[in-house]
């Protein structure tokens, strides 16, 4: 499949953490509005999610991002 990630990290250059997954995205089936639990499966939408951490002077700092990714050429 093209949609497929890890939820196993990976160490970058040495210094930095990254877990990079890829998941399902469902929708309400009357307001067609993304849904945390419940809902259908829509499978012309994902959700992109990058974790990256790192240790500095003993502390541990990290940032997340997550976006949407959608199949705007469904025939």
């Amino acid at each position: 499949s093209r949609w497929q990630s890890t939820t196993t990290s990976s160490l970058i250059d040495n210094k930095f953490i990254r877990i990079f997954t890829v998941s399902d995205v469902y929708r309400d089936a009357t307001t067609l509005n993304i849904v945390d639990n419940g809902g259908v499966l829509n499978n012309d939408s994902k959700i992109v999610n990058l974790d990256v951490s790192w240790n500095y002077k003993g502390a541990t700092s990290s940032k997340q991002i997550s976006f949407y990714v959608f199949n705007l050429y469904r025939v």
